[in-house]
């Protein structure tokens, strides 16, 4: 998909992404975005983990590791503007493979989020 592309999520599979109801005060929910990529809140602490939005396409096959990947700028807002996630508090990598960490720094950019994880999670920060 690209910036101009159709609607991350499909109508028939929209309530399997997101939530139908807000959070009420003492609850926590939590919101599937895809793959490994979560949105945890309390209703006022918002928590991202592993936001893998862009998901470039052919990635599977021949030159699996010869294409250039980038974050899909427009994409992302889109994502985060249906997940209702324009403010994070932190986004979470629990491992920086490309199918986790490709978003990560412009999620994190984008939200004002702290991008939390390993030496390498911080490198995809610098980079």
């Amino acid at each position: 998909m690209t910036a101009a592309g159709p609607d991350p999520v499909s109508e028939p599979f929209r309530d399997r992404y997101f939530p139908a109801a807000p959070i009420e005060p003492g609850e926590v929910g939590l919101t599937w975005l895809g793959t490994n990529c979560l949105v945890l809140s309390d209703g006022s602490t918002r928590l991202m983990i592993d936001p893998n939005l862009t998901r470039p396409s052919g990635m599977l096959g021949p030159g699996l590791f010869l294409k250039k990947i980038a974050p899909d700028l427009g994409l992302i807002d889109r994502w985060l503007a249906r997940a209702g996630a324009d403010r994070l508090d932190a986004v979470l990598l629990t491992h920086t493979h490309f199918d986790h960490a490709l978003d990560a720094a412009a999620v994190a950019a984008k939200t004002g989020a702290m991008l939390l994880g390993s030496a390498s999670a911080a490198n995809v920060g610098r980079g």
